[in-house]
């Protein structure tokens, strides 16, 4: 047993002289530690990373100077060619402050689009999609937005806005932010007008992000939302091409006729009423919007593909406005255009300039339920 602590006793200056002159790293490399990450997870992270090249001599040095259990959490950056005792030292002894990163999240966002970003962060994109999913994790996070309720998934529930998050934050933590951010738009006049019209937060959320999603201008949320609610109330079908796109994960302009014929309670072409949720982050002035639709008689809707739209109170009228527009999109590729066709351009643009005039003098705030369109009411998205 002499000989065991006499050898011990001689070894560790050896090490610590070995770790501290000999084996210097190569590179400057940025290394965060996450809160409640385990020493030996952090360990093998310096070893991948290659800031240090034993892993065990590295284990063995921070056991035998009692510093394994000191691993501080932060942001660190390690310059070229420092000693692995100093590697040591400097996360156990001098520690590193937290990052921050500024985190932007663009209103229309879905989860899947909006999780690689907080990779900035070390959250895991699957990992975020996995939670925001989880019905015991939505559960857990309900506390942070009392007026949620229990939805199956935190689509369009996370706020779109710029924050400022640590890095190593959790999953929880950064949901639970945006969570509050989402719930603060809600103040009492919005509470109250939902109330109002007999919609909850997820109704809301559902039709503002449908909004998001058609809208491009903002002149004609109100109005666009006043085409779905006049839809709702009546009970046809919204024909959201946004909804069906979500469900399928595709991104048509023009859908194609299997995709409508596609069994999705997302497929607003042969369901009538919202879809079972919002289908991306809506805006607050969609949210508004949704709220607040401006009192239309229009039921149907198109898009030039200038971001802004045609509206039409019948089918005849809807007709005509997607052959003016199907002539802009030629007119587009081609640079003549046949007198016939421009001839019923004009005769378009007249009666939806006279639809206009008349609705402007009558901008009056209307009740609202939910919406529904055919195929071609909706714009490329």
């Amino acid at each position: 047993m002499k000989k065991l602590f006499a050898f011990a006793f001689a070894f560790v200056p050896i090490l610590i002289f070995y770790a501290v002159f000999q084996i210097p790293t190569d590179g400057n490399i940025d290394f965060p530690v996450r809160k409640g990450e385990s020493f030996r997870v952090t360990v093998a992270r310096l070893k991948r990373s290659g800031i240090i090249h034993d892993t065990l001599r590295f284990l063995i040095l921070a056991r035998v100077t009692g510093l394994d259990k000191k691993s501080k959490s932060g942001y660190y950056t390690f310059r070229k060619d420092i000693p692995e005792f100093k590697v040591l030292l400097k996360l156990t002894v001098e520690g590193a402050p937290l990052k921050e990163f500024k985190i932007r999240i663009p209103e229309g966002y879905t989860l899947k689009k909006m999780a690689p970003i907080f990779r900035k962060i070390g959250i895991d994109p699957d990992s975020f999609v996995y939670y925001t999913k989880d019905s015991a994790f939505i559960s857990k996070v309900r506390k942070c937005c009392p007026l949620m309720g229990q939805p199956e998934t935190l689509e369009g529930y996370l706020y779109p806005d710029t924050y400022n998050f640590v890095y190593g934050e959790s999953v929880y933590d950064v949901v639970c932010r945006m969570l509050k951010r989402m719930c603060s738009i809600f103040d009492s006049t919005l509470i109250k007008r939902m109330q109002d019209i007999d919609f909850d937060l997820h109704k809301t959320l559902t039709l503002a992000s449908i909004i998001e999603k058609e809208a491009m201008v903002d002149a004609e949320r109100p109005i666009i939302s006043g085409v779905f609610h006049n839809r709702l109330k009546r009970g046809i079908p919204l024909a959201s091409n946004p909804t069906l796109n979500y469900a399928l994960g595709i991104n048509y302009g023009w859908l194609p006729t299997w995709a409508i014929r596609e069994q999705t309670p997302y497929n607003t072409y042969i369901y009538p009423g919202l879809p079972p949720g919002p289908i991306c982050a809506p805006s607050k002035k969609s949210i508004i919007a949704a709220l607040w639709p401006k009192k239309v008689p229009y039921i149907y809707f198109v898009a030039k593909g200038d971001g802004t739209h045609l509206f039409a109170r019948t089918y005849a009228q809807h007709q005509k406005n997607i052959r003016y527009v199907k002539y802009l999109m030629f007119k587009k590729k081609n640079s003549h255009s046949s007198s016939s066709v421009v001839k019923n351009v004009k005769e378009v643009n007249n009666e939806t300039k006279s639809s206009n005039n008349q609705q402007s003098k009558k901008n009056i705030v209307g009740d609202s339920v939910n919406h529904s369109g055919y195929q071609d009411t909706n714009k490329t998205n």
